[in-house]
């Protein structure tokens, strides 16, 4: 990724990291777009992808930084609760933001500061 993020300081690169946030290591990025849905719909699809019962899958939760707090670092949210079509509209308006963004060469903004 430092290879890429030389060669293409001006471009975009998505990088999907679960414990962004929590290791630190989205400082290292000018922009944070943190994807989040209703707890129940987070809970619903936690238990489906992990074949987990209901108090196992609040329980790992439980482990996580909350969702709300994630959201306080973020340049963009993408609300994942609804359809796929609201989902996609969504994340083609942060996509234009960033290239917006992009074009105009604009200033990291300072991580932490929240």
């Amino acid at each position: 990724m430092r290879e890429w993020e030389q060669q293409n300081s001006n471009g975009i690169a998505v990088i999907d990291a679960a414990l962004m946030i929590e290791s630190g290591g989205y400082q290292r990025f000018d922009k944070l777009i943190v994807v989040h849905c209703r707890p129940e719909v987070q809970l619903q699809r936690l238990m489906q992808r992990n074949k987990l019962s209901r108090e196992e899958a609040e329980k790992r939760i439980a482990t996580q930084m909350s969702q709300e707090e994630k959201k306080r670092y973020a340049d963009y949210l993408i609300d994942t609760s609804g359809e796929f079509a609201a989902t996609r509209r969504q994340t083609e308006e942060v996509y234009h933001a960033l290239r917006e963004g992009s074009a105009k060469e604009s200033s990291p903004r300072r991580h932490g500061e929240h």
